[in-house]
């Protein structure tokens, strides 16, 4: 997608889609933090976007859509970050519907893979993970090998794998797949390091 605003030159934009392609996304920023968001729905063949946040005082990421709805990780009202979910219809904040408010911990990310929303968060320099179900009641954290660090998960939110990358101190990088149904991790691909730890 090609886009330009002539109006305001110096503002950056980036584009998206979501997973089934049934939303076009729309990111608006005037500096590395903050963004607005403008949506289009392509099922409703709608000719303009739809702004979803205005200003660039919070930061906003569609996760991805259920449905007619959007999954969307802000700070607004969440310094920590919070997941909610939007009508692009009625996107005003009092129509949000928190799916994980914010909590003691940061919420770095989240993904939307098997039917659920795996979420990543930062606690005492170190990854926690917990899986919810998509009204955001848990169904549990997830086992890590060690302290660590965990890097993006990818998946599909209509199949039941996953795969995540997880490294520590004296823990090289490996990759694991994730059965999302019994949340069972099988390693995938590790390196092979010649070091007598």
């Amino acid at each position: 997608m090609v886009y330009q605003n002539l109006k305001q030159p110096l503002r950056s934009y980036g584009a998206g889609a979501t997973e089934d392609g049934r939303f076009v996304l729309l990111y608006e920023s005037e500096t590395t933090s903050g963004n607005a968001l403008y949506v289009k729905d392509l099922v409703k063949k709608q000719k303009d976007f739809t702004q979803i946040m205005e200003g660039f005082e919070f930061t906003n990421s569609i996760i991805d859509n259920i449905d007619d709805k959007l999954l969307m990780m802000t700070n607004k009202n969440a310094p920590k970050n919070q997941l909610v979910l939007i009508d692009p219809a009625a996107p005003a904040v009092e129509n949000w519907k928190v799916i994980l408010p914010e909590k003691n911990e940061v919420l770095l990310g989240a993904a939307l893979i098997g039917g659920k929303v795996v979420a990543t968060y930062m606690k005492d320099a170190s990854s926690k993970v917990f899986v919810y179900n998509l009204d955001g009641s848990l169904v549990s954290e997830l086992e890590l090998p060690t302290i660590g660090t965990v890097g993006g998960f990818s998946g599909k939110k209509d199949e039941s794998v996953a795969y995540y990358a997880f490294t520590s101190f004296t823990y090289p990088t490996v990759i694991f797949k994730l059965d999302m149904n019994t949340l069972e991790s099988t390693v995938h691909i590790k390196p092979e390091v010649d070091f007598d730890i």
